[in-house]
């Protein structure tokens, strides 16, 4: 579970390694999820996502609440 935002470099920074993670290990069966807390959601990830150079495989979620501050 890797929460994060478009706006935290630190987070972004991360995503390459995590993909690299799901793809290597979910043949074994570990599940990489991705919870953005944009409070924009899909208007603000969707386009980011989609100007990655290698945008996540692995499902991203939108944390439409303060579900984060729970983990």
């Amino acid at each position: 579970m890797d929460f994060w935002a478009t706006w935290c470099a630190p987070c972004v920074d991360a995503l390459p390694a995590l993909e690299r993670l799901h793809r290597r290990r979910a043949p074994q069966g570990l599940a990489v999820v991705g919870v953005s807390i944009d409070v924009e959601g899909a208007a603000k990830v969707g386009p980011f996502l989609k100007k990655r150079r290698t945008p996540p495989t692995y499902p991203i979620l939108l944390d439409t609440g303060d579900a984060w501050k729970g983990w």
